[in-house]
């Protein structure tokens, strides 16, 4: 029977620090999992359909700006129009739908938009659209 003084024992401090490492470890391999799920699914996932889930998610301006694009354009794209795009603005919309494919499986719906927008300590404060836009992601 465990009472006050035996969780006091220092066997019982090992055991929950052991304990602690198994889930930290569970955590770290699910979540490992998670990203490379994700990365699978984006590198199968065509630029229209990539385009249309991120108007969906963020709206198509806040992709435009990501993009560093015009709406008209990004609206192209999302349809399946055949609209050249510059290699600097295929890899900010795989990094942007990345982002919001782990975003969509950590968060609750329309977290993305606002984290996208919002100040990041992470990033020296700035919005991670405009690190996204700059590069930085």
């Amino acid at each position: 029977m465990l009472t006050h003084r035996s969780l006091n024992d220092p066997t019982f401090g090992y055991l929950f620090a052991a304990m602690d490492v198994n889930i930290s470890n569970r955590r770290e391999e699910t979540f490992a999992r998670i990203v490379s799920d994700v990365h699978d699914q984006v590198q199968l996932s065509p630029p229209s359909e990539m385009a249309q889930a991120l108007c969906d998610a963020i709206s198509t301006e806040l992709l435009a700006y990501i993009l560093d694009q015009d709406e008209d354009t990004i609206e192209h794209w999302a349809r399946g129009d055949a609209i050249d795009s510059n290699q600097k603005s295929k890899r900010r919309q795989i990094v942007a739908y990345e982002i919001l494919q782990l975003i969509d499986r950590l968060e609750v719906p329309g977290f993305a938009q606002t984290w996208l927008i919002g100040s990041e300590p992470q990033l020296d404060f700035i919005m991670p659209a405009k690190a996204l836009r700059e590069g930085r992601l």
